[in-house]
């Protein structure tokens, strides 16, 4: 195992669910009945003890959170009341979205890891692990099966740079098609290409936050997310002949210390964002153009949409929302 799997640098993982994605609409056949669908109506698909994500080097250090995807069974469709558990037009079902899977509590492991930089001749990572077990924050061994189950695994990787000058970034590992013994493994996902501030294809949004009363929002009351469209694209460096494709995300938020509720992204690749913006009684979904510059977008939560054209109101995604 230990020339198959390393890459040549050390990931962060947290397996969380944090990616954000679309609710399926119902059909007549679905999974899980109407209940929703649980990791217990997802197919084994492979017997094995282990699924490996086979990693690689970084622009800087990073911490990556992980997000695995399970295929519900031909025929069927994912379904769920929460945002986030059902992908793929409902043919992918993330169990860390949805708080009402029995085996939820596996979703609580944190482990982290990071990336080298590039140049590191050390080779010190065997890659991200996905098992079939998992230890929960009570200490309790939540049996799931996902290292059998799991199809793919989006990854969203946040550069651990003082500076600030790199931004964050997210990915798609879409299977894990090599195995040795009772181990599957991904392609390894070569070199980690982020946004890097004043770089020609990057820019920031900045802001300023007031609430209902006109006062400036305080720090950390509102999320602030950016996801990234194909056109924000940008290719991993090629390793053994692979290339995945790398796509603008990263967030901000009212920093401690600040009073007149402003605030400001990492650098961001240029291109169109979905801004998911979340408190506790206001979450909307916004359409931001990053340019080569700053990008102004205040937001007011006194005023319809936030003040802002491109702003519509969404379900919010219920976990960890401010307010």
């Amino acid at each position: 195992m230990a020339g198959g799997f390393g890459g040549r640098g050390l990931l962060a993982a947290v397996v969380l669910a944090v990616m954000v994605g679309g609710i399926s609409t119902a059909v007549p056949a679905t999974a899980g009945g109407s209940a929703g669908t649980t990791t217990s109506d997802v197919p084994t698909r492979r017997d094995v003890s282990t699924a490996v994500i086979r990693t690689s080097t970084a622009d800087t250090l990073v911490q990556v959170n992980v997000d695995i995807g399970m295929q519900v069974k031909a025929g069927t469709r994912c379904r769920s009341d929460l945002p986030g558990v059902c992908k793929g037009g409902g043919t992918v079902y993330h169990p860390c979205f949805n708080l009402k899977d029995p085996v939820y509590g596996g979703c609580q492991l944190y482990t982290l890891y990071r990336v080298l930089p590039r140049g590191t001749a050390a080779d010190l990572a065997q890659g991200i692990a996905i098992t079939n077990a998992s230890t929960a924050r009570d200490g309790s061994t939540v049996q799931h099966g996902w290292a059998g189950k799991v199809t793919q695994a989006d990854l969203e990787f946040y550069a651990y740079d003082p500076f600030g000058r790199y931004g964050d970034a997210r990915m798609r590992v879409p299977g894990f098609p090599h195995r040795l013994l009772d181990i599957a493994y991904s392609d390894e996902i070569g070199h980690v290409t982020l946004p890097r501030l004043g770089a020609p294809d990057a820019g920031v949004v900045v802001g300023r936050a007031l609430g209902k009363d006109g006062k400036p929002m305080p720090p950390s009351s509102f999320k602030f997310d950016a996801f990234g469209h194909g056109d924000t694209g940008h290719p991993t460096g090629v390793l053994n002949g692979r290339q995945f494709m790398l796509y603008g995300f990263g967030g901000a938020k009212v920093t401690a210390g600040t009073t007149d509720g402003t605030f400001r992204t990492k650098p961001l690749w240029r291109g169109h964002y979905d801004i998911h913006i979340q408190r506790k009684g206001a979450s909307y979904r916004c359409a931001v153009k990053v340019l080569a510059a700053e990008v102004r977008f205040d937001l007011h939560f006194g005023r319809k949409n936030l003040g802002q054209r491109s702003c519509k109101p969404m379900n919010s995604l219920a976990q960890g929302v401010p307010g």
